[in-house]
């Protein structure tokens, strides 16, 4: 629903372009604004679902300290 709105998706695509880092949820199927981000070379994707969601902070919390350090 969010991708519906412009004001939304220039805030979320001028923060793609900034030097800041980003950790959002993005629906698994849809085309438009979430395709585009899903295409860009820096994002990187973890499916999340049943098997991993309770180790997602263990999963995701050294590539995040890893973004930090560079």
């Amino acid at each position: 629903m969010e991708c519906l709105s412009h004001r939304f998706v220039h805030l979320i695509r001028t923060l793609l372009q900034s030097p800041s880092h980003l950790v959002a949820t993005v629906a698994l199927k849809g085309g438009g604004f979430m395709a585009e981000v899903k295409d860009r070379p820096d994002v990187s994707l973890v499916k999340v679902g049943l098997h991993n969601r309770d180790r997602l902070v263990q999963v995701l919390s050294p590539r995040i300290a890893s973004m930090l350090e560079a």
